[in-house]
């Protein structure tokens, strides 16, 4: 039978371990959240000098709190031009916002899943005018021309927007699409088209 002394030496040195073990992951955790963001902002920065056709942005990043032992993250977009980082947070158009929540969504995706080549958007022009509608169109006809070399890449896109349908046929981003409609009695019927 154990002693009460070796029992409480064995509970510190098992409760040492512990906070030790805990210590080394959180670290560890934070060391990786560094290389993923900084993968991210590589192909953030690559997808950005890829489709943003503008020269008053040089490419974007997202920075956040990560090197401190903070177990919360602060998370910021930040714009470069001739490099003086700004954050994008309130400086930026409409357009500029679509193009950029577009790019680190794909960017996020493509560095966390790389086998994954599916890019979902639901609703995206909600809010957007015209003008932005038809600039979310171009940068996404520039990503499926950029994400052609992956053979089983697919865009999927729900929208009620006719317009941006249009504005997309007339760029050859898709193939086809199907065009969903209620039938009597409350039923979908669902109609492909191609384009």
């Amino acid at each position: 039978m154990m002693s009460l002394l070796t029992k409480q030496q064995t509970t510190k040195a098992l409760i040492a371990d512990l906070a030790n073990y805990t210590s080394n992951f959180e670290k560890a955790i934070i060391q990786f959240h560094k290389h993923q963001m900084q993968d991210i902002n590589l192909k953030l920065r690559e997808l950005w000098t890829q489709i943003y056709s503008n020269s008053d942005i040089d490419y974007i990043s997202i920075e956040s709190n990560a090197e401190s032992e903070s177990k919360s993250y602060d998370y910021r977009v930040i714009m470069h031009k001739s490099n003086v980082p700004v954050t994008m947070k309130g400086r930026c158009s409409a357009g500029q916002k679509v193009i950029a929540s577009l790019i680190i969504r794909l960017a996020i995706a493509q560095v966390i899943s790389k086998k994954c080549h599916l890019f979902a958007l639901d609703e995206p022009t909600t809010n957007l005018d015209a003008k932005n509608c038809e600039s979310l169109a171009e940068a996404l006809a520039k990503i499926l021309m950029l994400q052609n070399r992956h053979n089983n890449f697919q865009l999927i896109l729900i929208t009620h927007d006719e317009n941006f349908v249009s504005l997309l046929r007339t760029r050859c981003v898709a193939n086809y699409y199907y065009n969903v409609k209620r039938a009597h009695g409350g039923f979908s019927e669902i109609y492909q088209s191609i384009i």
